[in-house]
């Protein structure tokens, strides 16, 4: 997938293993500045707060800012937070209130992070690439964050708390060195909405992203329970009668049963469809909760909790394509906070309401309702799934409507021939003086990338196109808005001109994408009005070329 993935790759590697240890040293170093168990929690909360108060802003943050430079930088700054915290505990400098400062920062800095690792992916990779992509960070995030960062954290630690942390650190600061190589083919818009809110707008008008980020919030209820009481259950005096070690190995195993999953994803993709793992992974939830409910052996437990593993991998995967293929690059990173700031949210809430239910009804008993809930969702999901649930794949969208697929074409792509050197064509299509004579009745702006330039008629209409590529003679590229869309909807398409010379000329090739995020109504109009209207756009392109 290229130089630029691999850096990525690399450095999310690297970050999650400084991670992994990370989150298992904290608690241990506030053991070690003498923190009662309150304190020992306050320093384990204040690492999940920054998502619920500052998540949305990371994704503005993200949109509006080189995405390299941030990934870099954030890295680095971990680096020496962590360093400094290495430097204060060996002094004997360090306190409570100091520790609790660096969780949060750390916190916000992993906001950071994930948001701008899942809005560059569509930077580096094509769109029929990305589920692969997906795939490997998933994978690596489950390897280096789960598997290897807490035994490694742990065998360090009991050498010295300091060198664990200092390894962290040391982690960091070599992602930053990987993602040095990294080379975006398109850096942030610096024009357009600017709200921060922008990414909850096109999430909610977006219908296939809007229903996957509810199904997703819906199935963390059943998650939460399990994340909250699974250990209550599990470890004596509970009923499964495990060690501390035993309840490690079904973690272990569900991290692994995540790792494999995201090995086998794609070919699975290509055998079974979306739909059907997406499905699959709602069974896996219900598998999560139902063997504690149902009193089931521990054999029974541990498999669910494999299952379970698995699918939420297959299903953070999917959905992250899904998204990245929707979505405006310039609204990712507001739309991924948007989606995960409401998939989240529900885990404080329902692992408090379970803790409380708990006591007075018993664990078993609050696993049963997380059972109900997990079915409940199964089966409407299944509904959604294969009859009104639209789902990507490829450069389609395709609508499970009674078992029928029904085709909503994503792109429209025409090729012309002009008898003119390379060189007349790219000044046609390049400068403002071309563009307002055969696209437009008048033109203004910069063509350059980041730019915008406006099209005007004495109709009054006019358009305007935001410039996202321009390869010197051979390839132009911009987005705009969607025709019939309200003024403020923030969805485009985007438009790719590609120049080839031959012996009698020029062959222009123009390929707008973009139109399957629309809904049934919409695509039928701006899909058919556009269509039309590229071939009476390229026809006057080729008479003022000629002219």
């Amino acid at each position: 997938m290229g130089r630029s993935f691999n850096a990525l790759w690399f450095g999310t590697g690297a970050a999650n293993l400084g991670d992994g240890i990370a989150l298992f040293v904290l608690p241990l170093l506030a053991l070690g500045v003498g923190a009662s168990p309150g304190g020992v929690a306050v320093v384990t909360a204040a690492l999940t707060l920054a998502w619920p108060v500052f998540g949305l802003h990371a994704g503005w943050i993200v949109d509006r800012v080189d995405r390299r430079l941030l990934l870099g930088g954030v890295n680095l700054l971990r680096a020496l937070l962590l360093a400094g915290v290495s430097v204060a505990y060996l002094t004997g400098t360090l306190n409570l209130a100091g520790l609790v400062a660096a969780a949060i920062l750390l916190g916000a800095a992993e906001t950071l992070v994930d948001t701008a690792l899942t809005s560059t992916i569509p930077l580096v990779v094509e769109p029929d690439g990305r589920n692969r992509a997906n795939a490997r960070i998933e994978a690596t995030v489950n390897l280096t964050n789960q598997l290897a960062g807490p035994p490694l954290a742990g065998l360090l630690a009991a050498v010295s708390l300091v060198l664990a942390t200092a390894l962290s650190a040391g982690l960091y600061a070599l992602a930053v060195a990987g993602l040095a190589l990294l080379a975006l083919r398109r850096g942030p818009a610096v024009s357009g909405t600017t709200q921060v809110v922008a990414g909850f707008r096109h999430l909610w008008r977006q219908p296939v992203v809007r229903t996957l980020t509810l199904f997703t919030a819906a199935m963390n209820i059943p998650w939460a329970v399990s994340t909250a009481l699974f250990v209550v259950y599990a470890v004596t005096p509970g009923p499964l009668g495990l060690t501390p070690a035993q309840y490690g190995l079904i973690l272990t195993g569900m991290a692994v049963g995540g790792l494999v999953a995201s090995a086998v994803v794609e070919p699975l993709r290509r055998r079974f469809g979306v739909t059907r793992l997406l499905i699959a992974d709602a069974v896996g939830t219900v598998l999560l909760v139902a063997p504690v409910a149902f009193d089931a052996p521990v054999w029974a437990v541990a498999a669910g909790a494999v299952v379970a593993g698995a699918g939420s991998s297959v299903w953070r995967i999917l959905v992250a394509t899904i998204r990245q293929n929707l979505s405006p690059p310039e609204l990712l990173g507001r739309i991924y906070a948007a989606s995960r700031m409401i998939s989240w949210g529900v885990i404080p809430i329902s692992a408090a309401l379970a803790g409380g239910a708990a006591e007075i009804w018993g664990v078993r008993a609050v696993f049963a309702g997380a059972t109900v809930i997990s079915v409940v969702v199964l089966a409407t999901f299944v509904v959604d799934a294969t009859k009104r649930l639209p789902y990507i794949s490829g450069n389609q969208m395709v609508a499970i409507h009674g078992g029928v697929p029904m085709a909503f074409p994503d792109r429209i792509e025409r090729t012309v021939h002009i008898g003119r050197p390379q060189e007349q064509v790219w000044a046609a299509i390049t400068t403002a003086e071309g563009l307002g004579t055969w696209f437009g009745e008048a033109a203004e702006g910069e063509v350059k990338v980041g730019g915008m330039v406006e099209l005007s008629w004495q109709s009054g209409d006019t358009a305007r196109l935001r410039v996202e590529r321009l390869d010197p003679q051979s390839v132009f590229a911009y987005s705009w808005h969607i025709h019939g869309l309200p003024e403020n909807d923030p969805r485009r398409t985007y438009v790719e001109f590609t120049l080839t010379p031959d012996a009698e000329g020029t062959n222009l090739t123009v390929v707008e994408t973009g139109f399957a995020q629309l809904d049934h109504d919409e695509h039928a109009k701006a899909y058919d009005g556009n269509t039309r209207g590229w071939k009476h756009e390229l026809d006057e392109l080729v008479a003022y070329v000629n002219g």
